[in-house]
């Protein structure tokens, strides 16, 4: 046992006491009859070590997750790496090294770092992404959904990232620029593979119903919005020269006899084929503008529209008008038909005939573009034979495993770097024999991401991807953690792939997450952290200077996870500080172990159950804040009461420091295991059973009512916890000083939330 509070020493003393004893598996409490509880956090990116954002993330995930263990639950709480992708691809292409190598250097140190963190998860479930044993299922869902006509290949206008050379899909493109490297954004046509989430797009939106409960509202509005319902109907155009109508969407069907003229999309092949060729010049060079521009640039209300004459006319059906028809950016070629109709705003339908359209309903969302030409991802799984077309790999043949190309070199060029890997590429075809080549695309890694909690539960399992008993157990996930810049990207194709394995009848669920928790960012002096600004801050470094415990402690309680985190404004020494004197209370503590609390210090010990029964329901609404503070005033309050004359050996300071270093392991665990220790019993702490709140002693006799008139506080009231509306209404009506503030006006209304508020507001000119 350590003489001094040496943050350094207890960590290196009980690190390796819980690898041996592993006492998260959840191997541990099977076939017990306990409920079950599943907590998942967004797994890490393998890009160096961890990092302030993840200690803000796993440090809520490990918070619940040990509470839940504390709680008794059988508690599954995995770990794993989002180990495929542009950034480690691009940084072992910087420094020489193969991605594979680069990786899994990348994932040990941070395996370290998490052992250090004190992360409460099971050792047992780990996975990389990037592992055949892995990505060979990834594969498989691909067959599946191709099976399903899920999974196609299609010629199109594309994000492309000119940096690292691939595309990318709309979830992907923040501002105009590519979410992985900063890079802006450009349009190139290319035949890429698509996952069709179109066909889920009314079941995404409806089954966010499933979620209101457990959900942040902000990420459902995102979802809602980004899948964008709308109803409209469909009319056809007659163009001159062209013998097929062309068919328009619009939700204005009654102002169709004031349309001005018709807007198609200009990457569009339409509007290739209905420009005529004096308009071609000045066509293709507005072409080539519109490329420059992001989808959010080409839909800004506040952006001036512009257009370029195709030298063709519409003949409007409503009135036998003809319109000319332009291209203009601002018409996307895959929203409905991607020829709109152009109709003042300020237009009112008068007496002019309405045509009456086919009803139609489109959606914002687009199908989720999955093709990226670099080599450091998922292999597709098809092989392209002149004679026979596109040809799944055999189920018995996967994984088509990535050539190895050390050596090689992988630099983005535009196109895959498989392409060059001719052994690799050159293959038999499964159905003709002939020869045949590989697709050479890669799976961006938000595949290998919408569907890894499903493996957590049997990570080893090889008749499937996932086990269906592990499935009937575990899902849906209880509790899901991460931040909410993914609410429109990997929540959503977690949903879609969630939705379309309960279909097929692999998951028997529907949505994927019970619960999600958002946690904001960790910012430094009021911004974003980065190099270029100097504002860096070396998570590495605070662990060193002030231990895990006071970086956990000082990120819980400086706000609502949801929060950002400003670490200029934090402060770990403080937090260090009160570690250090709940640690010293436990070693004052000289009474017996299992001395009846009953016998000591009455005060004391409802203060204790007070913050039991308080930091109980903060824990569960997500209040950690609030409920470290509750934690902080309890160790303030035995100090007081052992300053006072309690005295170290009353059995009710026992009670208090047992129950303070139950509560503090879920924010900091190697104190509370070296209290633990000290109060005489066995690691650990992490299991040693939730405190229970007497409900006698944890009753509050008198709670204070604040009183305010128009607004303005004038009094307190003592009253009882179960004061009713009209008690506590009469009760203040009669405070002097609410009278003196009314001074002879009658209240117009009275505003009565019994017990903590009454807000007066007085009749207007008495």
């Amino acid at each position: 046992m350590t003489s001094s509070y040496d943050f350094r020493a207890i960590e290196a003393k009980w690190l390796p006491v819980w690898r041996r004893l592993d006492p998260f598996a959840a191997r541990h409490r099977a076939g017990q009859g306990r409920q079950r509880r599943y907590l998942v956090d967004m797994f890490s990116y393998p890009s160096g070590d961890l990092h302030m954002g993840n200690a803000e993330a796993f440090c809520f995930g490990d918070l619940l997750a040990r509470y839940w263990f504390q709680r008794g639950y059988h508690v599954l709480h995995p770990i794993g790496w989002d180990a495929f992708g542009l950034p480690a691809e691009n940084a072992a292409i910087r420094g020489g090294a193969h991605p594979a190598e680069w990786t899994y250097a990348n994932i040990e140190t941070q395996a370290a770092s998490f052992r250090r963190y004190a992360v409460s998860v099971d050792w047992s479930t780990r996975l990389h992404t990037c592992d055949p044993d892995f990505y060979r299922w990834t594969q498989w869902l691909f067959l599946r959904l191709y099976e399903l006509g899920l999974a196609y290949r299609k010629a199109s206008w594309a994000n492309w990232c000119p940096t690292d050379q691939t595309v990318l899909a709309n979830e992907q493109v923040i501002d105009g620029r590519c979410e992985r490297c900063g890079s802006r954004v450009t349009k190139r046509e290319l035949t890429q593979w698509y996952f069709r989430i179109t066909a889920y797009a009314q079941r995404l939106l409806d089954d966010l119903a499933l979620l209101a409960d457990g959900w942040p509202e902000r990420v459902l509005a995102m979802q809602r919005n980004w899948i964008g319902r709308t109803d409209g109907v469909y009319l056809d155009f007659r163009i001159d020269g062209r013998d097929e109508p062309v068919t328009v969407f619009t939700t204005r069907p009654d102002a169709a006899p004031g349309a001005r003229w018709l807007a198609v999309a200009p990457e569009s092949s339409l509007a290739e084929e209905l420009c005529t060729p004096e308009c071609r010049p000045a066509y293709l060079s507005y072409l080539e503008e519109t490329k420059q521009l992001t989808e959010i640039e080409r839909l800004a209300t506040e952006r001036e529209r512009t257009r370029v004459f195709l030298g063709r006319y519409a003949v409007n059906p409503a009135t036998g008008d003809r319109l000319p028809v332009y291209a203009a950016d601002h018409v996307l070629p895959d929203y409905a038909t991607g020829v709109a109709l152009e109709i003042p705003d300020d237009y009112q339908p008068g007496g002019a005939a309405m045509v009456t359209g086919e009803p139609a309903v489109v959606y914002r969302l687009r199908d989720w573009l999955i093709s990226r030409q670099r080599y450091w991802g998922c292999p597709i799984p098809i092989i392209h034979c002149e004679a026979c077309g596109e040809v799944p790999v055999p189920v018995e043949d996967l994984p088509v495993r990535l050539p190895d190309l050390r050596g090689a070199d992988l630099a983005p060029r535009g196109v895959s770097p498989l392409a060059a890997a001719t052994d690799w590429v050159t293959v038999a075809c499964p159905k003709c024999g002939g020869e045949a080549r590989r697709d050479t695309d890669t799976m961006d890694t938000f595949v290998d991401s919408s569907w890894y909690f499903l493996r957590y539960p049997s990570p080893d399992y090889q008749d499937g991807p996932v086990d269906p008993q592990a499935m009937r157990e575990w899902l849906p996930v209880d509790q899901y953690v991460g931040g909410a810049e993914h609410a429109t990207g990997h929540l959503l194709f977690a949903r879609f792939i969630t939705k379309v394995l309960y279909d097929i009848g692999l998951v028997p669920t529907p949505e994927p997450f019970t619960k999600l928790l958002n946690q904001g960012q960790v910012i430094n002096q009021g911004r974003a952290m980065s190099k270029s600004l100097g504002n860096g801050v070396d998570l590495a470094e605070q662990l060193d200077r002030y231990g895990v415990d006071a970086v956990r402690l000082a990120i819980v309680f400086a706000g609502p996870p949801a929060e950002d985190i400003d670490w200029a404004e934090m402060s770990p020494g403080g937090a260090q500080r009160f570690l250090q004197r709940a640690w010293r209370l436990a070693g004052e503590v000289t009474s017996p172990v299992g001395a009846d609390p009953a016998t000591g210090d009455r005060s004391l010990r409802r203060a204790t159950h007070r913050t039991i029964a308080e930091v109980t329901e903060l824990v569960e609404s997500y209040r950690f804040n609030v409920a470290v503070a509750r934690l902080m005033a309890l160790a303030n309050t035995v100090r007081r009461a052992v300053d006072r004359g309690c005295g170290p050996a009353d059995p009710a300071v026992r009670e208090a420091v047992t129950a303070l270093a139950v509560m503090l392991s879920l924010v900091a665990p190697y104190t509370a295991e070296e209290m633990w220790q000290r109060l005489g019993h066995q690691p650990t702490v992490a299991l040693a059973g939730w405190p229970a709140a007497d409900p006698a002693l944890a009753a509050v006799d008198t709670v204070t009512c604040v009183v305010q008139v128009a607004g303005k506080v004038k009094d307190r009231l003592a009253v009882p916890p179960g004061v009713t509306a009209d008690q506590l209404r009469e009760r203040a009506l009669a405070s002097p000083a609410v009278r003196a503030a009314l001074a002879g006006r009658p209240a117009d209304r009275v505003i009565v939330r019994p017990p903590r508020l009454v807000n007066i507001v007085p009749a207007a000119g008495g």
